[in-house]
């Protein structure tokens, strides 16, 4: 049984014969793209939560473990902390130990670089010529605006590895070998997209038990079925055992990320790469007689339900969409299934492995210093005297990871799991530059000084409140102080 667009029937593709070699090197160049996107543009450490991130691995190598409880707010130390994603951390510190930012950036480079490669070979097993190159085109855009260094960007290789592993028990008609269980443990250790990857176990295993002969299916479904718990126990292999399983469920329903931009909705009043692979999606339907199994129309739908929900989900989005779609699309297209010829493809992952390797070495040996942007404005914190940066602080909240990595307490930063509601509420109001919310934090928190961007509403608050002097200001940030005598009077 299939779903299928009402469309004419496709045609043998006269591209497809005529390009049939460039399904081996599309993966290698838009994969090699993405590396040198991951690893050079400044967009990479464009999110000051990649410098608390980097921060926590510095600790749990230093303390020997993954921290339970917040090491680094003065607002909110000891509050109890899952540090969910504490080995894609560490690996972020020892890059950071061995080459500075250069080596945090490399290590991101390379992430996406071998995820996509992975994924892309597994797209050209069944696309060739025009079709694999609009269709990683496509992902590749997708995927070029989560290029941040940040775990859930150095775990996509386990991520990738894992659904392939999924999909080729699925093409076998079996279950998948015990092997894929330690993919799990590390995704888990890694980041919280580790739940979409258990919930893909169901709809594989339901189709494999659905194409399976009568006599099979009761030992197939013994075998997903043991799969699926041993998968579960495998996830529980963290520093928090039941309550790092549970993480990904408590971080979705927390009211604080309302607030973050990548849990917003997907906006559709611009076009994006998303908005565009959903019109060619439906194009290449209507116009090619695309055919989907059941389950695979439920998962497209679910993934495009998701990224409409969260923008943050496109990223799944196009790792997975083209995996499910390339069989169909080639047939569409009337590109029967053809691996490419093994000496060919051993070039291709030589000319990869060749490439990748440049492009690290290029990367390390350019220094990448911490200058000033607007997650790290580090004339701003230099021309803070050192006493009071001891003193409590309100900070932007971009700025939060920065003042971490730098050894300075912050009101708040990007690990809104954390932090209480009714604290990100104080915070919005201040930024806000609610006179009465601000006097309110500030007394509270004994607030003795800010780092704000320029321009916020709170810095122009500040320019007129008495007591309050401004100690610097350049384009990426500006710094207020108590004057001695408020501070006093404080004390």
């Amino acid at each position: 049984m299939a779903l299928a667009f009402p469309a004419a029937s496709a045609a043998p593709s006269r591209e497809g014969a005529l390009f049939g070699q460039i399904a081996p090197w599309a993966p290698l160049a838009f994969s090699l793209a993405l590396m040198a996107l991951g690893a050079f543009a400044p967009q990479a450490l464009n999110d000051g939560d990649s410098f608390w991130h980097i921060a926590a691995g510095q600790w749990t190598l230093a303390h020997g473990g993954a921290p339970h409880a917040d090491p680094f707010s003065y607002t909110y130390p000891g509050t109890p902390w899952i540090a969910h994603e504490w080995l894609a951390e560490v690996a972020m510190a020892l890059a950071y130990a061995g080459a500075g930012l250069s080596g945090v950036t490399a290590l991101t480079g390379l992430a996406v670089g071998v995820a996509f490669y992975a994924l892309a070979r597994a797209v050209g097993r069944d696309l060739r010529g025009p079709a694999i190159v609009a269709v990683l085109g496509v992902a590749a855009l997708i995927v070029a605006p989560s290029l941040l260094a940040r775990p859930h960007i150095i775990a996509l290789p386990v991520s990738v590895f894992w659904m392939l592993a999924l999909m080729r028990a699925r093409a076998s008609g079996v279950a998948p070998t015990l092997w894929a269980l330690p993919l799990m443990t590390l995704w888990a250790n890694m980041h919280g997209g580790f739940v979409f990857g258990l919930a893909l176990i169901a709809p594989f295993g339901l189709e494999t038990l659905l194409d399976a002969p009568t006599d099979r299916r009761a030992d197939i479904a013994i075998r997903w079925a043991l799969f699926s718990v041993l998968s579960v126990g495998a996830a529980m292999l963290t520093p928090y055992g039941i309550d790092g399983l549970l993480f990904p469920f408590t971080l979705t329903n927390n009211p604080n990320m309302a607030v973050v931009t990548e849990w917003q909705p997907e906006k559709l009043t611009a076009f994006g790469p998303f908005e565009w692979a959903l019109l060619g999606l439906l194009g290449v339907g209507f116009l090619r007689g695309l055919v989907l199994r059941p389950i695979q129309a439920a998962l497209i739908v679910g993934l495009t339900f998701m990224t409409l929900q969260h923008t943050r989900h496109a990223l799944l989005f196009a790792l997975v969409a083209p995996l499910l779609l390339a069989r169909p699309i080639g047939a569409a297209f009337g590109e029967a299934k053809a691996d490419a010829p093994p000496k060919t493809q051993r070039r291709a992952d030589f000319a990869f492995a060749a490439g990748a390797m440049a492009l690290m070495v290029a990367r390390l040996m350019v220094p990448s210093p911490l200058h000033d942007t607007k997650p790290t404005p580090v004339s701003a914190l230099a021309a803070v005297p050192a006493d009071l940066r001891d003193k409590p602080v309100f900070n932007s909240l971009a700025d939060g990871g920065f003042l971490i990595l730098s050894g300075v307490k912050p009101f708040i930063d990007g690990r809104f799991d954390m932090y209480p509601k009714a604290h990100v509420d104080d915070y919005l109001a201040a930024a806000a530059g609610e006179p009465e919310a601000a006097k309110r934090v500030f007394d509270k928190h004994a607030v003795a000084w800010t780092i704000l961007h320029p321009g916020a509403k709170l810095a122009e608050w500040l320019d007129h409140e008495p007591g309050w002097r401004r100690l610097y200001a350049d384009r990426f940030a500006v710094v207020y102080a108590q004057d001695e005598l408020s501070l006093r009077g404080t004390q």
